[in-house]
């Protein structure tokens, strides 16, 4: 068990995708009914494939993939001003990397020495038409070594690993490169990209949770 005493206010899920992971730790957590989760992605529900704003449940949208960065990247900079140095935590995707919006919010995050930012990247090597890494080169490569800001390179499916990688960025933005395995723990799905889109059947389902 991990005794989770970072001190945080604020989670933005720049890769709005992941909503449904969010919905569920929403309805761990009380804020979400049991009743409300069973309508996601229903006509007329709040719990959408992207989070939205007027669901009361986040404080704003990150809209199209890449603008996660900079919200962050500004909450974090009015805290400071404000001699708040509480942390903001921001999760993206490998695929979203790509967008320049990215490099101009850490660019500013290095510059404006912004260490109560912690970039978490889910780094699984695939995005929606074939391998992120092709598209415009490894993290690795473009991070691990920037002046400035702090890397860190960690088994994504490891809690354990990835809570130590979250402490270390007492001087610096931290990026975090969560390697992950898409579809992780089901034989038909894994490092699979067709189901970047596709739908399970009942089936399929039944067959993934029994992996799980």
């Amino acid at each position: 068990m991990i005794d989770l005493k970072v001190p945080y206010k604020d989670v933005i899920l720049s890769k709005g995708h992941a909503s449904t992971a969010l919905y569920v730790v929403l309805n761990e957590l009380g804020i979400v009914s049991d009743q409300e989760l069973s309508t996601y992605f229903e006509n007329g529900t709040l719990l959408t494939a992207h989070p939205v704003a007027k669901s009361n449940l986040v404080e704003f949208g990150t809209g199209s993939l890449g603008h996660g960065i900079s919200l962050a990247a500004g909450k974090c900079k009015a805290r400071k001003l404000k001699g708040d140095h509480t942390l903001v935590y921001c999760v993206v995707s490998d695929g979203e990397m790509n967008e320049g919006l990215i490099y101009e919010a850490i660019n500013f995050a290095i510059h404006h020495q912004l260490e109560n930012l912690v970039i978490i990247v889910d780094n699984n090597g695939l995005q929606g038409l074939g391998e992120a890494d092709l598209v415009l080169g490894d993290l690795a490569s473009t991070f691990s070594n920037r002046q400035g800001l702090n890397y860190v390179e960690v088994d994504g499916h490891d809690a354990a690993s990835l809570f130590n990688a979250l402490q270390g960025n007492a001087e610096a933005p931290l990026l975090v490169n969560a390697k992950t395995v898409k579809g992780k723990g089901v034989s038909f799905a894994e490092n699979n990209n067709d189901w970047h889109y596709s739908t399970l059947s009942k089936e399929q389902y039944i067959k993934a949770i029994s992996a799980l």
